[in-house]
C-alpha cells in the first residue's frame, strides 16, 4: 500500500484514505496520479529535445565538413535500395543494417506520408510503402534552400528521393536529401 504525508498535519496515510485519520483534512485524489503523468510528459517532450538536437549536430557537421564539389560525385553513386528491403532490414535488425546502410548514400522510392517541419525548423518529408501504420518510414531531411521544391509535396505523391543514411531513431534518418523526382 501506497504511503502518503497529510498536507495538514503531516501524518502518514494512505493514498487510498478520502481523509486525514489524524486531523480530519481530505485527501486530494489527483494530486499523486497528476505528478506522474506530468513526469512522462517531460521525459517525452526532454527524449524529442535531445534526439532533434542530435540529429541537427550530425547533419551541420557532414554538411559543414564537406565541399560542395565533393558532395555532387558521392550522390552520383547513389546505391538504389528498395524502400521495402531498407525498412525490413531495420524493423528486422537495426545492427545488421547499420553495417550494410549507414553512412551511404542510397536511393530510394515511396509515396509520401508526411511534409513537416521539426521542433528546431528542420524541414522533413516522411516516406514509406504505403501500408496503414507502418513504422519504421524513411525520414528525409532537406536543407532549407529547398523549401520551395519539397511544399509542393502532398501526402501519397510518389517520391524518389536520395540521401545518407544516418540510422534509426523512431524512422530511418536519411540526412542531405535531394528530391529525384516526383
Amino acid at each position: 500500500m501506497a504511503m502518503t504525508k497529510c498536507k495538514e498535519c503531516g501524518n502518514e496515510l494512505s493514498t487510498k484514505a478520502d481523509a486525514c485519520p489524524k486531523c480530519g483534512a481530505k485527501v486530494s485524489k489527483t494530486s499523486v496520479p497528476a505528478k506522474g503523468c506530468l513526469v512522462v510528459i517531460v521525459l517525452f517532450f526532454g527524449l524529442a529535445a535531445i534526439g532533434a538536437l542530435i540529429g541537427k549536430d550530425k547533419s551541420s557537421e557532414s554538411a559543414s565538413d564537406a565541399e560542395p564539389t565533393a558532395v555532387e560525385p558521392a550522390r552520383a553513386s547513389a546505391e538504389v535500395v528498395s524502400l521495402a528491403d531498407l525498412l525490413g532490414q531495420y524493423k528486422g535488425n537495426e545492427v545488421r543494417a547499420d553495417g550494410l546502410f549507414k553512412g551511404k548514400i542510397i536511393q530510394t522510392t515511396g509515396k509520401v506520408v508526411d511534409v513537416k517541419k521539426g521542433m528546431m525548423g528542420e524541414i522533413y518529408v516522411t516516406v514509406g510503402t504505403g501500408q496503414q501504420f507502418e513504422i519504421p518510414k524513411v525520414q528525409c531531411f532537406f536543407d532549407k534552400s529547398k523549401v520551395s521544391i519539397v511544399s509542393q509535396l502532398n501526402g501519397g505523391d510518389t517520391v524518389t528521393v536520395q540521401g545518407r543514411v544516418g540510422g534509426l531513431m523512431m524512422n530511418v534518418l536519411v540526412r542531405e536529401c535531394e528530391l529525384v523526382s516526383n
